[in-house]
C-alpha cells in the first residue's frame, strides 16, 4: 500500500517493513509445507564405501655398476657418421658402461705418471680408457666428415713469442683466434684439431679441415705466431692413425689434465651407435650395394675391452648418407 503522508518519512518506512514481515509470518502459518517428506517405505540411502588406499611400493635399490647382469650388452656394433659406416663383430659379449678391469702390472712410465697425476691405479687406467675412446670417436668423425681432398694443416709456435708456448691453455686462445679467421673465409668450416707437445716442450697443433683453395701467402699470413703448413689430406686412414697417435700417447701427460684431447667444430656430424639387430640391418644394406671396405681388420693401438674380443672390423664410405636413426639395446 502507498506510504502514509506523515511528517517523519523514516518512521513510515520502518512501519511498512514491520507490517510486511508480520503478514509474511501469518501467510506461512496458513499454507501447507512445501518441504519434501521421507516415506517410511522408501529404501535407505546406500552406504558410503571408502576405497582402500594402495600401499606404497618399496623403492628399488640403486643399480650396482659392477654387476654385469644389470648392464645391456651387445656382440655387434655399428658406428654411423654421415656417409661413413664402421662395423664391429665380437667373439664375446661386451657390456655397455662396463667398469674397467684394474691391471695388476704397470710399467715404470705408468707408475711415474701416477705420481705426476697424484691418482690411483684405477684413475690412471680410466684416463687410458678415456684416451682410447677419444681416438675411436675421432676416427668416426674423420671418416664421416672429411674427404681425401680436404686439407691437413700444421701450426707451430716460434720461440720468440711473448707468451708461454708450453702452456696449453694460453696456446688454445691463439688457436681459437686462428679458427675465427678461417670462419670468416668459410662460415660453414668443418675442422678437427689435435694438440701435441713437441720435444722442445712447445705446443703443436694438427688440423683437418675443408678449407677451400687460397694463395699460400694469404694462408701463411693467418698464423702470426710461428710457422704453418698445408697439404691435401689424402688417405683418411693414415690421417686418423697419425692424429690418434698423439691422443693415445698423451694420456699420461699431466698438462692435458682436465683438458680436451681434440677439438671439433659444431658443423661436423656426430657419430651414432647401433647395436645387434639394427647394426646387422645396416651392414646388410651396405653389403647389398657392393661397396668395397675402406678399412678392414684394423684395431686400436692399445688392447681395450672391445679390441680384445674383436673378431672383425670393417669401415665403409659411400656416396651419400643412409636415412637411419639411433637405436640402443634394451
Amino acid at each position: 500500500m502507498p506510504l502514509p503522508k506523515v511528517g517523519n518519512r523514516k518512521e513510515a518506512i520502518r512501519q511498512k517493513v514491520e507490517n510486511d514481515f508480520f503478514e509474511h509470518i501469518e501467510h506461512m502459518k496458513t499454507e501447507p509445507s512445501v518441504l519434501p517428506t521421507l516415506s517410511v517405505s522408501s529404501p535407505p540411502p546406500p552406504p558410503i564405501v571408502l576405497e582402500a588406499v594402495p600401499a606404497l611400493q618399496p623403492v628399488p635399490p640403486p643399480r650396482n655398476p659392477y654387476d654385469k647382469s644389470t648392464l645391456p650388452f651387445y656382440t655387434q656394433k655399428a658406428m654411423v657418421c654421415n656417409n661413413a659406416f664402421e662395423f664391429f663383430h665380437f667373439t664375446s659379449v661386451i657390456f655397455l658402461n662396463q667398469k674397467v678391469n684394474i691391471k695388476t702390472d704397470y710399467t715404470l712410465i705408468e707408475l711415474v705418471a701416477m705420481l705426476l697425476f697424484t691418482c690411483s691405479k684405477e684413475g690412471l687406467q680410466k684416463r687410458k680408457q678415456n684416451a682410447l675412446a677419444s681416438a675411436r670417436r675421432l676416427r668416426s668423425l674423420i671418416y664421416g666428415n672429411f674427404d681425401i681432398n680436404d686439407k691437413f694443416i700444421t701450426l707451430t709456435f716460434a720461440d720468440d713469442n711473448d707468451f708461454n708456448i708450453t702452456n696449453l691453455k694460453i696456446c688454445n686462445k691463439r688457436k681459437e683466434r686462428y679458427i675465427a679467421k678461417l670462419l670468416e673465409i668459410k662460415p660453414d668450416l668443418k675442422y678437427v684439431v689435435v694438440p701435441e707437445y713437441q720435444k722442445r716442450g712447445a705446443v703443436h697443433y694438427h688440423m683437418i679441415c675443408n678449407l677451400p683453395y687460397m694463395p699460400k701467402d694469404d694462408f701463411h699470413s693467418l698464423w702470426s705466431y710461428g710457422f704453418s703448413s698445408i697439404r691435401a689430406m689424402g688417405n683418411l686412414q693414415k690421417a686418423y692413425k697419425y692424429l690418434s697417435k698423439y691422443i693415445t700417447k698423451g694420456f699420461m701427460n699431466p698438462d692435458f689434465y682436465r683438458l680436451r684431447r681434440y677439438y671439433v667444430s659444431n658443423s661436423c656430424v656426430r657419430p651414432t651407435a647401433f647395436y645387434e639387430e639394427a647394426a646387422n640391418e645396416i651392414e646388410n644394406s651396405i653389403a647389398s650395394m657392393g661397396v668395397a671396405p675402406m678399412v678392414e681388420f684394423a684395431v686400436s693401438p692399445f688392447d681395450t675391452l672391445e679390441t680384445t674380443f674383436l673378431e672383425r672390423y670393417a669401415a665403409y664410405k659411400i656416396a651419400r648418407p643412409l636415412p637411419v636413426s639411433g637405436v640402443i639395446p634394451p
